[in-house]
């Protein structure tokens, strides 16, 4: 069965595992189908989601609801500052939408980043079966290497203030 991966970011800006939850469909795929039937919007596992993706941060969503929804997006990484937004968006989704892993999730970041004196953000691979996207390859014995946030560009902060951590 497939997972969400939630990764802690160390000091240095590893990107290193910290633990999953079970069935992916129960995370990013159950925020887009709930957001999809209460915006009235196309979206499915074969149409794709793209409408739905195109009205983040255009003042639609419920902030919560954006919140969330940009937390589902690739490379998005949450700096420890803007966790407790995060934990309280997430709350508040499964609120209104149960079903999901998101408090699931909610409560690994608390307990395994959130407190954590080593850990300065999170991020995700919403689904395993496409693999770790939080490495820069393998070195001589086959080793992942991890992703760095303070030396690589693929990733982007959730907020504009992020980006200054």
């Amino acid at each position: 069965m497939s997972y969400t991966v939630i990764y802690g970011i160390k000091l240095n800006g590893d990107v290193v595992f910290v633990s999953e939850t079970d069935n992916a469909f129960r995370g990013a795929m159950h925020v887009w189908m709930q957001l999809c039937d209460k915006y009235n919007i196309s979206g499915s596992l074969f149409e794709g989601f793209d409408e739905l993706w195109k009205i983040a941060d255009k003042g639609i969503l419920d902030q919560f609801e954006n919140i969330v929804l940009k937390s589902t997006f690739d490379n998005v990484v949450v700096m420890k500052d803007n966790i407790p937004m995060l934990l309280d968006a997430f709350r508040e989704y499964d609120k209104m939408f149960s079903g999901s892993t998101l408090h699931e999730q909610a409560e690994i970041i608390e307990k395994d980043i959130l407190i954590n004196e080593d850990m300065i953000g999170v991020c995700w691979n919403q689904t395993s079966v496409n693999g770790n996207p939080w490495t820069d390859g393998h070195d001589e014995d086959d080793e992942e290497i991890p992703y760095n946030t303070s030396n690589g560009a693929k990733h982007w902060f959730l907020t504009a203030s992020e980006g200054d951590c």
